[in-house]
């Protein structure tokens, strides 16, 4: 369970309010009950360690990608997306329906700003190493590299970039 909340997580460091709905007033009020074992500590994607928090990340947040009933692996804020032959470059293509809770628009660029948040080291996110498969990602985490040298890149406001140092088939599968 706990390696299905990681790949979860790997393609999922930039989240989003499911299908954009912004609150209205009609939901002015909303109790969300769900059964969990234990209070979260955090609600901070990039900080949370335990399953429970992991239960709640997926109920409140979308990814690029997120899996369906058979585990599959299907479109969450990406629409699409394309892997190079080598297997080291894939992009998505981004809804562009795709809002966050206050109704903003998902740009790839925000993305980008969560994929470097959890790579930074002042970040001290206790599962970057989850996303070490990306380019640089280890050596921005150990403060051997600047920021902007991660392999994920906004081509535009809709198309996100992500380059690995190899292939890697568990990323193929978030």
């Amino acid at each position: 369970m706990l390696r299905q909340l990681m790949n979860a997580a790997m393609l999922s460091a930039a989240m989003v309010v499911p299908g954009g709905l912004v609150a209205t007033q009609a939901f002015a009020e909303v109790v969300y009950n769900r059964g969990n074992d234990t209070d979260p500590t955090t609600l901070d994607h990039h900080k949370t360690t335990t399953v429970a928090e992991g239960h709640l990340m997926r109920d409140l947040y979308e990814g690029l990608v997120v899996q369906n009933n058979k585990a599959e692996v299907v479109p969450g804020v990406a629409e699409s997306w394309e892997i190079s032959d080598d297997g080291l470059v894939y992009t998505f293509k981004l809804r562009q329906d795709a809002k966050w809770s206050n109704g903003d628009p998902v740009k790839a660029s925000d993305f980008v700003f969560t994929y470097q948040r959890i790579q930074n080291p002042e970040t001290a996110a206790p599962y970057a190493n989850m996303q070490y498969p990306i380019l640089n990602a280890e050596a921005i985490n150990k403060g051997e590299k600047e920021l902007a040298e991660l392999g994920a890149k906004a081509l535009d406001d809709n198309t996100l970039e992500i380059t690995l140092n190899a292939p890697t088939p568990t990323f193929s599968n978030c």
